[in-house]
């Protein structure tokens, strides 16, 4: 490939009237023998001593020998004195508007392009695809400010549950939730090792651009003090979760990287121990709740896996899935799905109430027992939580 790139610029060269046959032979034999330091001294020199419009063509050549050997910064700066020396030659600015698109700027292509335009076919190509591809963008972030705006419309949390009848399937968002803030009250009753109930706030903040390859998972906490006399798993594991836990997610749902949003301690629950659990309920959101079609209607069933984290391990599941109905849940119109959840020491029945065009849950409740080894000592744990949506904020 590297020949190929060689001679293909040779024969451009030699197609150029450099004005001078001893500059031309010096410049090749540069070229030949893989001197591109020397070619480039050969272009620049070449440059200086000619008039517009081959100083800038000098210096277009001069930017593509750069190219070939990965200097690219250098390359644009030798584009950028085209452009800036002989701003009636086209070709730099057609020049500079690829360098803007490969390096994903495209407004600054798109006027490059413009300019070139009447001159070359491409350049007004690349800018209607590059205009098009913003006006896409557009359109999808003004869709999915409107759909957080339409749920955050409706969400009333002192509103009743209202059964509806009809059994219209479900369309189920299966992208990484939209950039929005949620905010759920959790309340927990756990009825062994000890009876006790805590309550909390919780905050998942999905932070980046409905249009993005990636998005930010903030998640956090507003734990209120912990009685002492708690066991000690439960107040390491609600206590670190107070601290916001940052999460790097692609659009796959893949998560990149988990850690400290801020600086946190290396003891009890961390975020790189929470990530195989985030990471499964994104898969499941993309994969195995939507299914194939992406659609899911009243009375039907089917399965899944899912990831759950026990005394700081994370253990695989299979969850069996029914949607029930659809249902009116504290002003949202919500698809009510009930699972149960088996895995090596953890079985339990776990609700949701979903709303599709979003995928944000406006409810869930989780019934489940597991087991804690404490002290060489196995507990037994179970517990009721459930948790509702109290808040939604979008992007702006």
């Amino acid at each position: 490939m590297a020949a190929y790139r060689k001679a293909a610029l040779l024969s451009v060269l030699l197609s150029l009237a450099l004005g001078c046959s001893s500059v031309n032979d010096r410049i090749e034999a540069a070229l030949a023998d893989g001197d591109h330091d020397l070619a480039v001294q050969l272009l620049w020199s070449a440059a200086v001593d000619s008039q517009c419009p081959q100083r800038g063509r000098f210096l277009l050549q001069r930017a593509e020998v750069q190219q070939l050997v990965a200097r690219d910064a250098e390359a644009m700066h030798s584009i950028e004195k085209a452009v800036t020396a002989c701003p009636e030659l086209l070709e730099a600015f057609w020049a500079r508007a690829q360098q803007h698109a490969s390096a994903g700027n495209r407004r600054e292509a798109i006027a490059d392009a413009k300019t070139a335009a009447p001159l070359i076919v491409e350049a007004a190509a690349l800018q209607r695809r590059l205009e098009s591809e913003l006006e896409q963008e557009a359109t999808t972030r003004r869709d999915a400010q409107r759909l957080v705006e339409s749920l955050q419309a409706v969400l009333d949390p002192t509103a009743g549950d209202v059964p509806l009848v009809d059994r219209e399937p479900a369309l189920l968002a299966r992208q990484v939730p939209l950039p929005m803030r949620l905010k759920y009250e959790v309340i927990q009753d756990v009825s062994s090792p000890l009876a006790f109930q805590m309550g909390w706030l919780e905050t998942l903040s999905f932070r980046g651009d409905a249009t993005s390859d990636r998005y930010t998972l903030v998640r956090s906490l507003q734990v209120p003090p912990i009685d002492r006399a708690l066991p000690i798993y439960y107040r390491l594991l609600l206590s670190n979760q107070r601290l916001p836990m940052r999460f790097e997610i692609s659009r796959q749902g893949e998560v990149l990287s988990a850690g400290w949003h801020r600086d946190g301690p290396n003891r009890g629950m961390r975020p790189e121990m929470l990530r195989p659990e985030i990471e499964g309920m994104l898969k499941r959101k993309r994969l195995f709740d939507p299914g194939k079609q992406g659609a899911r209607s009243p009375g039907e069933s089917w399965n899944g896996e899912d990831t759950r984290i026990v005394d700081g391990k994370p253990i695989q599941v299979r969850y069996s899935s029914r949607a029930m109905s659809w249902m009116r849940v504290h002003g949202v119109r919500a698809l009510h799905v009930i699972s149960t959840v088996t895995g090596d020491g953890y079985a339990g029945t776990e609700e949701a109430w979903i709303h599709p065009p979003t995928s944000v849950t406006i409810r869930w409740r989780r019934e489940v027992a597991y087991e804690v080894s404490s002290n060489k000592v196995i507990e037994p744990w179970e517990e009721v939580t459930v948790g509702t949506l109290v808040s939604i904020h979008g992007p702006h």
